[in-house]
């Protein structure tokens, strides 16, 4: 019974022990002396106190690729050079030659405390030799300390203490007279520092092997803008007025907020990142090839939005506000995002509310193959007022635990008026039709988010499990008056369309890192998906309404997901790889009520993954090749087998047959050390998914997305950062890509180039500046094609009220060059659209800070450094 006792109590000092070590994890090769000190300093976060006359730069090591204890790393680098190192505390260690420590060393000793006695802990102390610093300790929660240094006896020696809450304290001494330290008092300090704000401005860009990071936070973006204005001045994407979101000219982008995939229409997303400021946001990377472990939809690529996480003890609020004038008309946004910190606790409440009135004409001119015309006119008024609030807690159970809930909603009421003047040219006559429409959008959408996180160890090895729930509510509502000119007489009609969206999913994600280098991922996933869709059809016909069953519909789709990945990351030397495969089977039961029609799909795919690094000897640039398989699932409003009548001349079609859309895609390219990178990619897409317009009758023009055999799309990109002052900085994206495209024989294919630049001014003291021109050739999407985009925003920002405050003019569309512009043409139709937004604009935004804190955790940091650290290769 002893020796089993005997043998617990060891086991459990061994563990103890065990668990206080640090290790540290090295490449094979050659590092110099100071590298291998910066290396102990950042994965351990103990500081290593040298001067440069000790440990010089001509000082090696040689490393096998290994992780190792730093104490055992320090006595192997620092004995080859002759040095030897001591514990200053816990956290502090000094560099000496060895000589000095073998000579015999004097001690010294005393107390700081403040006038009325009480001890000040963790004071600051430096130890000079004339001008040379010899020596730097601190003071422990008594106030005591001890100096061991080698001292010459009758020579002077100064000592400085410092506090941030007290006043610093300079005292000489003769040595071996040390008196004066036994017991020092400081004064303190009339000054009471309640928050210390360091910030850290980053480049607004920055290109990694697999993605694009923009810097919100700490950049000259982080304040006065939309998220949706962010991405719009982000290279390699293109916003369109509407906000359709494109990455090298692509559609099917799939969004992401704190790793929630946002599940909404591309027109609720749109308000939705408007409505949402950019003082809300702290990075945005743009993924066009993911890896295995994210959900294997958006053929186009990922956009992921990381939102801000307080780090300060206690309360901080951010009001903003924000107005642009529109030409005639108003958009204005206001706003708090306030977060709450407690040691363990951390809250975070949003509130948020934006008005958009603007004016849009468009003209629409046709030509048909029997020559027959047809030209309109729209006038449309749009009043659109969104609403939205977030509520986050997250508590850390313990140092290694956190248990996190989001809720979200998001409310937006849209009302429009249509003033249509048409006229239809034939043979033998001239129709003048008008069209009167009022078209209501109220659309709401509540999600819930409950996550847990357990960091398993502190080389990252980590457990996930995350549950989602959301709900989206959507009514729709477009009346309709005609008016025929030609006979007097009027058509009244009104089209409901109504939709009601249930989605759950629940998720777990496993993640292993090993000392060798190597790692692994794993992680399991369900989603349930329950949508009822309805397109109600109703004629005034006398003074009743009757239901038009031949345009009435009503469509209920259900889809289940089942998805696993495993993914292997493993690096030696100078190269890595990372492999993974994604397996999703996908079960939909769509049933057509009216039709009584059931559209059942039942498939299972795989999606294979790869991303090779290769970094070129000490240069830190890189070579970099990555492969993925992709998938694009129609949407739910497009798999509804309806029709929706605009007026006499255009139908909107959904399309019951749609079947998904694949992609292979290859990247390739070089990554230069100063943030440079240039690739190649190619993309085969088959069963491509677009809006292909139809004729009717030689009459109405008929939309519907439809299934095409394949696209392939290849290109290149190139971007560069630069910074040619302190002051003045800047980063150059361009791109080319071609999309070889037939159909029906018809050869399509379009070849497209986009450039654009940004360049950020700051004058310290006085105003921070920045400047975005964007450029994109014609583009094209089945048988339509784009014409070619020109964009530009300039912002002027200054800090006010001791920099809690920033004001900041905002110019965007500076040559009023933003227009939508469509050229269509099917079996000798031809259609010509143009439609005009108010994209000059000027306005102002203000914001302002107010903050009660007390220190900077430590944990955030540590997350910050993994979270660049575990960046895919």
């Amino acid at each position: 019974m002893k020796r089993a006792i005997i043998l617990v109590v060891l086991s459990c000092a061994l563990f103890c022990c065990f668990g206080q070590q640090k290790s540290v994890q090295l490449a094979k090769g050659t590092f110099t002396l100071k590298e291998i000190l910066e290396m102990i300093q950042m994965q351990t976060g103990i500081i290593i106190f040298y001067s440069n006359e000790v440990v010089t730069d001509d000082m090696k090591y040689n490393s096998a690729a290994e992780e190792i204890d730093f104490r055992l790393l320090l006595d192997q680098s620092l004995k080859q050079a002759g040095l030897t190192y001591k514990n200053i505390d816990d956290k502090v260690i000094a560099i000496y030659p060895v000589n000095v420590l073998q000579q015999p060393r004097a001690e010294i000793s005393g107390r700081v405390t403040d006038s009325t006695g009480v001890a000040v802990e963790f004071a600051s102390l430096r130890l000079f030799q004339g001008d040379r610093l010899i020596s730097v300790s601190s003071t422990a929660q008594d106030g005591s300390f001890v100096l061991k240094e080698l001292l010459k006896p009758a020579t002077m020696y100064t000592i400085q203490i410092s506090s941030m809450s007290h006043m610093p304290k300079t005292i000489r001494f003769i040595y071996p007279d040390d008196k004066p330290l036994r017991l020092i008092v400081l004064s303190v300090s009339q000054i009471q520092i309640k928050t210390v704000a360091v910030k850290a401005f980053k480049q607004p860009f920055e290109r990694v092997a697999d993605r694009f990071i923009v810097n919100v936070e700490g950049s000259s973006l982080e304040s006065g803008l939309s998220t949706l204005e962010i991405l719009q001045r982000s290279p390699g994407l293109w916003v369109d007025p509407n906000g359709n979101i494109r990455i090298r000219g692509n559609q099917g982008v799939q969004v992401m907020i704190n790793d929630i995939v946002q599940r909404m229409s591309s027109e609720q997303l749109a308000e939705y990142l408007r409505s949402l400021p950019s003082e809300n946001i702290s990075k945005i990377e743009i993924i066009p090839n993911p890896a295995a472990e994210y959900e294997a939809a958006g053929t186009a690529g990922i956009i992921r939005i990381v939102l801000r996480k307080n780090g300060l003890d206690g309360f901080r609020a951010n009001l903003m506000a924000r107005y642009l004038q529109q030409v005639k008309d108003p958009y204005y946004n206001v706003g708090t995002i306030m977060d709450f910190k407690k040691s363990n606790f951390y809250l975070t409440g949003v509130l948020g509310y934006l008005r958009n009135d603007e004016y849009i004409m468009a003209t629409n001119d046709v030509t048909y193959v029997d020559n027959s015309t047809y030209h309109s006119i729209t006038d449309r008024f749009r009043e659109s007022k969104s609403y939205n609030a977030r509520l986050t807690t997250i508590y850390d159970i313990r140092d290694n635990q956190s248990l996190g809930f989001q809720a979200l909603i998001n409310k937006n009421n849209t009302d429009q008026d249509f003033y249509t003047d048409n006229t239809h040219l034939t043979a033998d006559d001239t129709l003048y039709k008008q069209t009167s429409n009022n078209w209501l959008t109220n659309p709401t959408q509540f999600s819930s988010t409950l996550n847990y996180n357990w960091k398993r160890d502190s080389l990252g090895s980590s457990l996930k499990l995350l549950t989602d729930f959301v709900s989206n509510n959507h009514r729709e509502e477009n009346n309709y008056v005609l008016t025929d000119f030609n006979t007097g007489e009027n058509q009244q009609y009104v089209n409901y369309s109504p939709s009601n969206t249930k989605i759950f999913s629940i998720q777990s994600d496993w993640t292993q890192y090993y000392a060798s280098g190597l790692n692994w991922l794993a992680g399991l996933k369900f989603i349930s998906t329950e949508r009822n869709n309805e397109v109600l059809r109703n004629n005034l016909i006398g003074n009743i309404w009757i239901k038009d069953e031949g345009l009435s519909n009503e469509f209920t789709y259900n889809e289940r997901l089942f998805m696993g990945y495993a993914a292997i990351n493993y690096k030696r030397n100078k190269s890595s790889v990372k492999a993974g495969l994604r397996a999703e089977y996908t079960d939909v039961n769509a049933l057509s009520i009216t039709l009584g029609e059931r559209v059942p799909q039942n498939y299972l795919n795989f999606f294979p993954s790869i991303f090779l690094l290769h970094e070129l000897g000490d240069s830190k640039n890189a070579l970099f090749l990555n492969y993925a398989k992709r998938i694009r699932r129609p949407s739910f409003r497009d798999l509804n087998p309806y029709t929706l009548q605009i007026d006499d001349f255009i139908l909107l079609q959904g399309n019951a047959e749609l079947t998904p859309e694949f992609t292979h895609r290859v990247q390739s390219g070089f990554q230069f050390k100063n943030g440079a990178a240039a690739d190649l990619y190619f993309a085969y897409n088959k069963d491509k998914i677009a809006l292909f317009t139809e004729t009717i009758d030689n009459k109405i023009l008929a939309y519907q997305s439809r299934n095409f055999g394949y696209s392939i799309d290849y290109g290149a990109n190139f971007f560069t950062p630069w910074k040619i002052y302190a002051w003045w900085s800047g980063q150059f994206n361009t791109a080319w890509y071609k999309t070889n495209f037939e159909i029906d024989g018809n050869d399509l294919s379009q070849q497209t180039w986009e450039a654009s630049v940004f360049q950020s001014f700051k004058i310290k003291k006085w105003l921070d500046s920045s400047l975005y021109l964007g450029y994109v050739s014609p583009t094209i999407s089945a048988n339509t094609k784009f014409a070619n985009q020109f964009y530009s925003s300039l912002t002027l920002s200054k800090r006010i009220a001791k920099d809690k405050g920033k004001v900041s003019l905002h110019w965007n569309d500076i040559f009023n060059t933003s227009r939508e512009r469509e050229w269509t043409a099917r079996n000798g139709t031809f259609i010509n659209f143009y439609q005009k937004r108010p994209t000059q604009v000027f306005g102002i935004s203000l914001s302002y800070m107010i903050s009660r804190g007390k220190k900077i955790e430590d944990k955030n940091l540590e997350e910050s450094s993994k979270e660049i650290k575990s960046r895919a290769n």
